[in-house]
């Protein structure tokens, strides 16, 4: 084998195995900076209770949904299919870190307004994903990658109900911590979602040949109802 080729080989599995520490220390980060910012909103909760309990529901559905992908990324069955190359890695990495790597610079400073909407929006947000994961279960990817496909429950409405229910927290998140700089992250957050989601279609697409007509009567993010062709 020649050592170009081993490069080629050597580089995805460097990267595959990088990014799985960096989850690992991330999500490991996410849970212990949100239990920690609970306690300290249980002391704003006896003197204002809204505002403290808002955040406090808000801070716990984080923690528990890092928990829970932690969990399942533990327990996963084996992939059946990867993608190949260097560029679904590096989105798959930059969909989950860039966002939450921002906004720990960024200090929360929110009007009334935007605290409740940003709070609800978080707390729904991460609630959904918990439920998604929860029905993805072993089948639960963080590569773009094919193990089992699921098309029932959420994903009988759109076909990436997980990253819809991220999009709703992250714009949450940004409303808690608006700046530039968050806003600016959260559009490159969108960019790298978004190609996530086409490379995993394409993986999915290779190993489950019912995936095309899953596809066809299933809309992608939103749940609009879908024309009927004509015969």
């Amino acid at each position: 084998m020649t050592r170009a080729a081993t490069g080629r080989i050597a580089w995805p599995i460097v990267l595959e195995w990088g990014a799985k520490l960096l989850a690992l220390v991330l999500l490991g980060g996410i849970i212990f900076l949100e239990v920690v910012s609970i306690r300290a909103w249980l002391g704003v909760a006896a003197v204002s209770p809204w505002r403290g309990w808002t955040r406090i529901v808000s801070d716990g559905s984080l923690a528990v949904f890092a928990a829970i992908v932690l969990a399942v990324y533990v327990v996963r069955r084996p992939a059946v299919r990867k993608a190949g190359g260097v560029l679904p890695r590096v989105a798959a990495v930059a969909g989950p870190i860039i966002l939450p790597v921002a906004l720990f610079f960024v200090k929360p400073d929110a009007t009334p307004a935007r605290f409740v909407a940003g709070t609800v929006l978080s707390g729904v947000g991460h609630v959904l994903s918990i439920a998604a994961i929860a029905w993805l279960g072993r089948s639960f990817s963080v590569m773009p990658e094919a193990r089992k496909l699921v098309t029932s429950g959420p994903y009988a409405i759109v076909r990436h109900p997980l990253y819809l229910s991220e999009a709703c927290a992250s714009v949450g998140l940004v409303l808690l911590r608006f700046s530039w700089l968050s806003v600016a992250a959260f559009a490159v957050w969108t960019a790298a979602q978004f190609a996530r989601a086409r490379y995993e279609e394409r993986v999915l697409s290779a190993e489950f040949p019912e995936y095309a007509a899953y596809a066809a009567r299933t809309p992608m993010l939103l749940p609009w109802p879908r024309r009927r062709r004509r015969a």
